[in-house]
Formats: C-alpha cells, structure tokens, sequence
C-alpha cells in the first residue's frame, strides 16, 4: 500500500452549515492543527496557510483525527475532524 496525505480548510462557517466553501467564507491563517493515529497518539502539527488550508503528507493509510489548536479558544469545529 502506498502513502497518503490529509489535506482540510479551516475558515468561518460563516452560514453554520458545516460545509467549507472556500468561495464565501474566509480561511482562517496561522492555525495549529495536531494530527492523532487511531490509538489517539499525536504524531505531528501543522499550521494552516494564509487561506486555511493546512495538510499532512506521507501517512500510511489509516484512522486519523485531526484537533485544530483555536486562539482564541471560541471557535467551535461545525465539520468532522476523524478522517479514515
């Protein structure tokens, strides 16, 4: 099997409808996002572009959650974070 990467957008649901429309709602920069294996170990982090858009390369296939890092801490995830 070969490798894989997890790419996502981190924006404003500005409509709260739990869908990323990079066409109407804003990214949001300078985002951490942790990355966990299926046993919920983190095994790395990332910051999200000046668009939102953050990623991670060359994972073996499998079960990964994702944890953004909000600051402030008021945001609230409107999308899933557990990608398989």
């Amino acid at each position: 099997p070969g490798f894989s990467a997890l790419v996502d957008f981190v924006c404003f649901d500005l409509n709260g409808d739990a869908l990323n429309d990079p066409a109407t709602e804003p990214g949001i920069p300078d985002v951490s996002v942790e990355l966990f294996d299926a046993q919920g170990i983190s095994i790395g982090t990332t910051r999200s572009d000046a668009r939102g858009v953050y990623g991670f390369a060359g994972l073996p296939p499998g079960t990964y959650r994702v944890r953004p890092l909000f600051e402030p801490a008021q945001y609230t995830a409107t999308t899933p974070t557990e990608y398989t």
